[in-house]
């Protein structure tokens, strides 16, 4: 996950990563295992890592655009020059995001938040459904979205508290149909995923809204136009079996480095409800940094490129103290030369989300140049 993705050059780069240690692993078991033996296809193989594996968010639009077509051309390099052999590019919409990472409901406790038994919402559903099951071809997506169904338009889940999770549970099988397919019954299955996460949006914002203003003093409380033009990001609807499952493998990226002065008093009032590292100084990178533990499953992994300033203002103690306390730094790697013409300098952090004693070591690396992180 790049939860601040931009144009998407780090998934790619992760991507690449994940490609490369494959091949490495099946290679060694080819050596070692006689019996070990794959169809390699190199298009294949990086089709299912971009589907399966690359997620990220991004708060502009165009970003969003960009990153999807960033991955799909990384894809279609693979056919080194023969286009007879491209296959309908898979859809990305529900692996690349946009919204305000920052604010929106990861799996916080903010009350009953979905009512979605009524015949309207029913009579839409068996309606967009109509039809669909005889455009699949695949007996797994047929049972799939038969699943699905049974989860969206049972009455009895209504009565067992479990409409919310139905409905996310729901909309990950339909997105497993949808992620490869194409024409006809893509179309059918994304309006199925629209309507779904519309019905959910409709019914999480304002309860999430409220949420948040309750722990606001009476002056601070926001409006709710003010909110819903935040563009919040439901980090439970959009990824909930992840989130479900525990949360995401990897967290990277680059986050924006605001400060105190480029952020207006109404998205502070947010942050300070939200964040415990938000007190007295509201830095981006070090929300995204809170939001990414949260977002992080147990003994995963952590690796952030952020101002070096980290490392020693008196602004950023509290960061130091919620690492320390909640997670196993691993490395530390002051670096010149990340980007070109910087504004600041930068550190690679990396961190294991795992809960040691006190008495444990980590390195911190100072490193002349990025290109010398590999060796």
């Amino acid at each position: 996950l790049d939860p601040a993705c931009g144009s998407g050059h780090f998934l790619v780069c992760a991507g690449e990563l994940l490609f490369n240690m494959k091949n490495s692993i099946c290679e060694k078991l080819e050596e070692v295992d006689n019996s070990f033996s794959r169809e390699y296809n190199t298009y294949k193989e990086v089709r299912n890592i971009i589907v399966d594996n690359l997620y990220g968010v991004d708060i502009c639009d165009s970003a969003v655009e960009i990153t999807k077509l960033r991955l799909w051309l990384w894809l279609v390099s693979q056919l080194k020059d023969d286009s007879s052999k491209l296959e309908p590019l898979p859809n990305l919409e529900y692996n690349i995001k946009c919204g305000y990472s920052l604010i929106g409901w990861v799996d916080e406790s903010i009350g009953n938040v979905i009512n979605t038994s009524s015949k309207e919402i029913i009579g839409k559903l068996e309606g967009i459904f109509l039809g669909l099951d005889a455009l699949l071809t695949k007996s797994e997506d047929i049972k799939l979205l038969n699943d699905a169904k049974e989860l969206l338009l049972s009455r009895k889940s209504a009565h067992q508290g479990n409409v919310l999770n139905n409905y996310v549970e729901a909309f990950h099988k339909i997105y497993l149909i949808y992620r490869k397919s194409h024409g006809r019954p893509a179309m059918k299955l994304k309006d199925i995923l629209e309507f779904i996460r519309d019905t959910i949006y409709e019914n999480i914002n304002p309860a999430y809204f409220t949420w948040i203003n309750n722990k606001l003093k009476a002056k601070d409380r926001i409006k709710n136009k003010e909110f819903n033009n935040l563009n919040p990001f439901h980090w439970r609807i959009d990824f909930g079996w992840i989130i479900k499952s525990g949360g995401f493998d990897v967290v990277i990226g680059n986050p924006p480095y605001l400060s105190n002065k480029e952020i207006c008093k109404m998205q502070k009032n947010i942050y300070s409800s939200l964040y415990q590292l938000s007190k007295k100084q509201y830095d981006l990178f070090t929300l995204f940094i809170e939001r990414s533990f949260s977002l992080l499953d147990e003994c995963k992994y952590f690796g952030y490129i952020i101002p070096d300033a980290f490392m020693d203002r008196s602004n950023h103690i509290l960061l130091r103290k919620f690492l320390i306390q909640n997670v196993q730094i691993l490395n530390i790697l002051k670096v010149k030369n990340v980007f070109q013409d910087p504004t600041v300098s930068n550190i690679i952090l990396i961190y294991k989300k795992h809960r040691l004693d006190n008495n444990y070591s980590f390195g911190i690396y100072q490193i002349s140049d990025f290109k010398d992180i590999a060796n």
